[in-house]
């Protein structure tokens, strides 16, 4: 979203707390608020999971006319390969005479697959508005996982670049690590994640019905993240997520929240 709307989305959230019976300071949390159990432990006791629905309805058709750009990536634990095995790295200039290191296999794991759903929500935000007018507050992490370059801790992994082959240097991504509260927005990021992926293998009963017309509500643009056609490991984002021009915008500012609900599907969602 534009940083001068980021107080406008920030008043809604704390309004809609509010008119539900809850404090502006009680965290919305979907894993909470769809599980009656969980509920019964919160804030939200008093709420049943129609009264959820309503919430998180009216939470998102309050947010919607601030054109909050909403993307996630989806993505199947199943579909991916346990591990990485070891090669020997390969220049890019082929007349290079080596050698050169080899590198080391690793297990691949749920946190690479969160790290790769991360980058795939960079992609269209690369191309509009631009890395340099973006920055990224990524839900802390510090979990270290094993890569070729070694083990790093989860959340200094979101950093980088995505070169769009215009022969420019690409700007890096611009991560804002804090320690200190939460930004309010990454309640809004757990919402469409979660919602995302739940709508991913949903049936029909009556509830699935309901996460489908909170997902209408939310319509965020869907980044694919599997097994490439080549057989590597792959982002897919549609045309129609690349070419989106909005014309132009102030400094962007974006919440991120890499979820994963029981059923193998991850999310990550960036709003």
């Amino acid at each position: 979203m534009a940083a001068d709307k980021q107080a406008d989305a920030n008043s809604i959230l704390a309004q809609v707390k509010t008119r539900f019976g809850a404090s502006a300071d009680d965290q919305l949390h979907c894993r909470v608020l769809f599980s009656g159990q969980q509920r019964k432990k919160s804030p939200w006791a008093r709420l049943n999971i129609t009264e959820v629905f309503t919430l998180y309805s009216e939470l998102m058709r309050d947010l919607n006319p601030l054109m909050i750009r909403k993307i996630v990536s989806i993505g199947k634990k199943s579909e991916f390969p346990n591990s990485i095995s070891g090669a020997q790295w390969r220049h890019v200039d082929p007349s290079f005479v080596g050698p050169l290191p080899w590198s080391e296999g690793y297990d691949f794991g749920d946190k690479h697959i969160a790290n790769l759903g991360a980058h795939g929500t960079m992609v269209p935000l690369s191309k509009w508005p631009g890395f340099d007018r973006v920055s990224f507050w990524p839900d802390p992490d510090t979990t270290p996982i094993e890569t070729t370059a070694g083990r790093r801790q989860f959340s200094n992994m979101l950093s980088g670049f995505v070169d769009n082959g215009d022969g420019k240097d690409p700007p890096r991504v611009s991560v804002i690590y804090s320690s200190g509260p939460k930004p309010p927005l990454l309640q809004i990021a757990d919402l469409v994640a979660y919602v995302s992926q739940r709508c991913a293998g949903a049936g029909y009963d009556h509830i699935d019905m309901k996460f489908k017309a909170l997902n209408r509500i939310i319509e965020a643009e869907k980044i694919k993240i599997g097994i490439a056609p080549d057989g590597g490991i792959g982002i897919n984002v549609p045309n129609t997520s690349n070419d989106i021009i909005v014309g132009r915008g102030r400094t962007r500012c974006v919440a991120w929240l890499i979820d994963r609900i029981p059923d193998d599907r991850y999310s990550v969602s960036a709003t």
